[in-house]
């Protein structure tokens, strides 16, 4: 009876140890992958509304019948399209707006 209490103390001790290594192990996996020092290319970059001729804003003005509480689907924000709409073979866009 006693042998079969330490060998079950035995194996739990040696089985927890291995899931410690096995947990630090791939800890230090995923940091060392997440600080890769590769950069991704940008898909987009800001211009100024100057320069692309644009001005627009989408302004949220909160009040007691308009905020967060009673409608949060305000603040998911408008939408924009981009497409040649007129056959002009140039880009059309067109904003929307909460």
């Amino acid at each position: 009876m006693m042998y079969d209490t330490l060998t079950y103390s035995l194996v739990k001790l040696i089985s927890m140890h291995l899931m410690k290594k096995v947990f630090i192990s791939l800890w230090i996996f995923f940091v060392a992958m997440g600080c890769s020092s590769k950069k991704e290319q940008l898909l987009f970059t800001a211009i100024n509304s100057s320069a692309s001729g644009i001005d627009f804003e989408n302004t949220i003005t909160e009040t007691d019948e308009l905020n967060l509480i009673t409608n949060e689907y305000t603040y998911m924000g408008g939408g924009v399209g981009v497409g040649d709409f007129n056959n002009d073979r140039l880009p059309d866009l067109f904003f929307t707006a909460n």
